[in-house]
C-alpha cells in the first residue's frame, strides 16, 4: 500500500480516537506522501471529505465502516480487495487495529508527542 494510503488510514484514526500525539506525528508525514491538507482537515474536523482521488475514497470508507459498524460490508470488502489484493486488505486492517490500539493508549495516558504545543483536537 503507498504511504499516502497508510497515512490516509492513519489520520481517520486518530481523528476517530482524537488522539493528539497520533494526530500532531502522523499529520506532517500524510502531507508529505500527499495527502491534500483541506481532506486531512475535514477527515480532522469529522467529516468525509470530497475526495479527487477514487483511492483515498476507497481507504477513507473502508475505515469509517469498520469504525462506525466493527465489520465491513461484502460490497465494501470485494470493491477493496478488487482495487488492492488480499493482501493489502489484510495490512489495511492490521494497520487500523495498530493505530487504534496505539491512539487508546495515547488518550488513556494523556501522552502528548515531543515538543508538541498545540492540539489538534479539543478536550
Amino acid at each position: 500500500m503507498p504511504l499516502r494510503l497508510s497515512e490516509l488510514a492513519i489520520l481517520v484514526t486518530a481523528a476517530r480516537w482524537q488522539a493528539q500525539a497520533e494526530w500532531y506525528i502522523h499529520y506532517p508525514i500524510a502531507l508529505e506522501a500527499g495527502v491534500p491538507a483541506a481532506d486531512a482537515e475535514t477527515i480532522r474536523q469529522g467529516h468525509r471529505p470530497d475526495f479527487a482521488d477514487a483511492d483515498d475514497a476507497l481507504i477513507h470508507d473502508f475505515a469509517s465502516e469498520l469504525y462506525d459498524t466493527k465489520r465491513v460490508s461484502d460490497a465494501t470488502y470485494a470493491k477493496a480487495v478488487g482495487r488492492f489484493g488480499h493482501q493489502v486488505v489484510i495490512n489495511l486492517v492490521g494497520l487500523l487495529g495498530y493505530y487504534a490500539l496505539v491512539a487508546m493508549t495515547l488518550n488513556v495516558f494523556g501522552m502528548r508527542a515531543v515538543g508538541q504545543e498545540s492540539l489538534p483536537f479539543e478536550e
